[in-house]
């Protein structure tokens, strides 16, 4: 019996030991004795004191199953890849435990069947010492049941990556000691192969993570950061991932210092060999190690990259630094600025007014910079080329494609289509869509991607869904019911990290090769009269689709106006786009005039795009004023031809806008642009450096108040205001203004605006305007 015993504890069952099975799930459970062969010398206190052991048996099968398994899943090109570093490093665990356990069994039977002939060579009889092998596997019988709980979470739960080694340290300070010391052997182990992530990572700059498992990942184009999804937070702080993310990141600059990479891998190496995690360790290491790197990197950015050159350059174009400059380029562009803008008037503006003047001038700067005129409406008919105004994204190479067209092919692969410009959307917009439909199943989808102006939104190729994490899509699924009769469905989609299906509708339409898609987006009154913004869509002349909605509050891109929107069509094979137009109205067409500028690496570390974009904001602000402010100054000509009542009209809505545009060049720019300048001069460590630009970025946004919605409304208001007054200065505009007025010293006066305030009403003027104590 002895030896289907030990066969047993091997995971081998026999006559006498059996399999106990679940009758429901049909899976084996257990190993127990066949109550049908037991022999009669087993008592029913041997049965319950085996039962224990023939259970360390059945672990160590499931254990051995799960260790030889291949995890591995099968990738696009056939071949087979495991899907988990971590669940691997578990497999290996195990298996290194299973040998030792199977060393361990074999010793034991020696040692016992040597005993058994011993006393037989005696004949002095005995009994199997069942209690013997109770005490020799006490250790297994703690782990292994915990190990298989262990194996049975992870195939559930279909756990990888952080959820493995949070597992883990889940049960590393557990109060059973075998068990301890099992979770923190297996989290050691899966710890190296974070180490070795690291270490890629650290040393060469390059992400190689083909199971999405490592915390810096590429979401966005071309962009790395950290999913704080893939970061083990229990115990390893988010500013770890970061320091991580750091060092990467200077090592694509420092690559030509063989020294820091012996530093890094001398660092983890020593962590590595460690036989528990410590957190303080791994952190002080990761933070000395970021020091000397950054000092290293600042000496490469900040002192040879010129970051102080290039930074006294944006204050020069971006924040209006030469109003000299400006002047000119406000006064020639002026006729200009008159007419709306073009297809071509970002190439005619860069080309003649805007590079004549700068050869002019002849600015002191290290780099290029060029205007950027996003056009808010467009048009595009017979689209059987691509115009420059598009681009397409997301069909490979070996797609067709003819105009705004993809063609058939096998599985479906979408195709995106994105307007280049940038739009700011504020009240009301409407966009009209011409189209073929073949007679099949097919759709089109209207995008609007909300997650950032300065990258080109993707889509994924197997499905119509976009890789963004904010956009609304309005998607129209054409579907041929009878042969005269097509339903379309028309659903309304709000992702902000989830996606949410918002309305969807259904109308039957008699059937036309050519369909009309008018999509209207705006505010209607209610019964109440109150406004009410909402979705509105007509095909073929006919209302198919109606939905509430307010953009600027359920987008919260859009309600801090933090950027604009990329407009694009997502359309499946078969559908062919003929016409495409993008209305919208603006009191200024001109006013989201911009500077485009190439950042020369590795000065992006500290000139981020998130930074350019806030630098774009500024300069939007400042070259409105300043062209309102020359619009204004004009009208001086007609002066004899005004009333006294316009005369003084035209010079209280210039006290209001100079002192503005004076607040915000010289009571913001000015003082923290100086500031941060000097700060920087002192040091060439990047920390510091880089620390000291984003605090003056965020003080540029927050003492200009370029996110606070309500004030940027109060000036936009009483910026329209000047322009009606510039366009008809007879026009009798004085109780508007008192009202735009009254609204923007409101607003002010619920923020900490003091300074402002006290500039625009010194002497109590716009005060005894209001009828209001100053």
């Amino acid at each position: 019996m002895h030896h289907e015993l030990f066969f047993a504890l091997l995971g081998v069952c026999g006559e006498l030991i059996v399999e106990k099975r679940d009758p429901q799930k049909n899976i084996v459970t257990s190993f127990v004795f066949d109550s049908n062969v037991s022999p009669a010398m087993l008592t029913d206190g041997d049965r319950q004191l085996l039962q224990p052991i023939l259970h360390l048996g059945y672990c160590y099968r499931r254990l051995s199953l799960f260790s030889r398994s291949p995890c591995t899943v099968v990738n696009s090109s056939g071949s087979y890849m495991s899907n988990s570093l971590y669940v691997h490093s578990v497999q290996q665990s195990i298996a290194k435990t299973l040998v030792a356990y199977e060393a361990h069994v074999a010793s034991l039977e020696q040692r016992i069947l040597a005993s058994a002939m011993e006393i037989n060579s005696n004949h002095s009889g005995g009994l199997f010492p069942f209690s013997h092998l109770l005490v020799e596997l006490r250790a297994e019988m703690e782990t292994f049941p915990f190990l298989c709980r262990l194996v049975e979470h992870i195939e559930k739960k279909k756990l990888h990556g952080k959820w493995v080694l949070e597992l883990l340290q889940a049960h590393e300070n557990s109060g059973f000691p075998e068990i301890r010391e099992c979770a923190r052997l297996f989290l050691a182990n899966a710890h190296r192969v974070l180490y070795r992530q690291m270490m890629s990572w650290m040393t060469t700059a390059e992400l190689i993570d083909p199971f999405g498992e490592f915390f810096v990942s590429s979401a966005k184009q071309n962009e790395l950061s950290v999913d704080l999804t893939r970061v083990p937070l229990r115990y390893f702080p988010s500013s770890l991932a970061e320091d991580i993310l750091f060092i990467g990141k200077a090592m694509k600059i420092l690559t030509d210092d063989p020294s820091h990479h012996q530093d890094i891998c001398r660092v983890l190496h020593s962590l590595s060999v460690q036989t528990s995690w410590n957190t303080h360790l791994v952190q002080e290491s990761l933070e000395s190690l970021r020091v000397q790197i950054a000092s290293a990197l600042g000496q490469r950015v900040v002192v040879q990259g010129q970051f102080i050159k290039w930074l006294r350059g944006i204050k020069t174009f971006y924040l209006l630094g030469e109003g000299d400059f400006f002047h000119a380029v406000v006064e020639r562009t002026f006729p200009i600025f008159v007419q709306p803008p073009v297809q071509r008037s970002e190439g005619d503006l860069n080309h003649g007014i805007w590079s004549s003047t700068l050869r002019e001038y002849q600015l002191d700067t290290p780099f290029s910079v060029s205007l950027q005129v996003p056009l808010q409406s467009f048009v595009y008919k017979h689209l059987h080329e691509i115009p420059a105004g598009l681009v397409l994204v997301g069909a490979p190479p070996d797609t067709q494609v003819s105009g705004l067209q993809c063609m058939p092919s096998s599985p479906p692969v979408p195709l995106a289509c994105w307007c280049r410009h940038v739009q700011y959307l504020s009240r009301s917009f409407q966009s009209c869509i011409l189209l073929k439909t073949p007679l099949e199943q097919t759709e089109i989808s209207f995008v609007m991607q909300t997650e950032g102006v300065h990258v080109i939104p993707t889509c994924d190729k197997a499905s119509v869904n976009l890789n963004s994490q904010s956009f609304v899509a309005l998607q129209f699924q054409f579907t041929i019911v009878r042969e005269s009769t097509v339903q379309v469905t028309a659903r309304l989609w709000l992702t902000q990290v989830e996606k949410r299906l918002v309305h969807e509708t259904s109308t039957l339409l008699k059937y036309s090769p050519d369909v009309e898609i008018l999509i209207d987006y705006g505010a209607t009154k209610d019964k109440e009269k109150r406004l009410q913004y909402g979705w509105r869509v007509h095909i073929q002349e006919k209302r198919c689709f109606e939905c509430p909605m307010n953009l600027l509050t359920e987008v919260e891109v859009l309600s801090s106006r933090k950027g604009g929107v990329h407009v694009g069509l997502v359309l499946l094979p078969g559908v062919n786009v003929e016409n495409w137009s993008f209305q919208k109205h603006d009191e200024d067409p001109w006013a989201y005039v911009g500077l485009q500028l190439e950042v020369k690496w590795p000065l992006p570390l500290l000139l981020t795009s998130s930074a350019l974009v806030t630098y774009n904001h500024m300069f939007h602000m400042l070259f409105r004023l300043k062209r309102i402010l020359y619009a204004l100054n004009q009208t001086w000509k007609q002066s004899r031809e005004m009333s006294a009542a316009s005369c003084l009209l035209r010079h209280d809505i210039l006290h209001v806008l100079s002192n503005l545009f004076l607040y915000y060049q010289m009571g913001v720019v000015d003082v923290n642009f100086n500031q941060c300048v000097a700060e920087c001069e002192k040091t060439a460590d990047f920390d510091v450096v880089k620390r000291l630009h984003d605090n003056f970025v965020a003080s540029l946004a927050k003492k200009c108040y370029l996110y606070a919605t309500t004030v940027v409304h109060a000036v936009d208001q009483i910026i329209a205001m000047a322009w009606s007054f510039c366009m008809d200065p007879s026009a009798m505009l004085q109780i508007e203004y008192r009202k735009r007025i009254d609204c923007l010293c409101t607003v002010l006066a619920n923020t900490d605006a003091r300074e402002l305030v006290i500039q625009l009403d010194y002497n109590g003027y716009i005060s005894e305007q209001r009828g209001v104590s100053p």
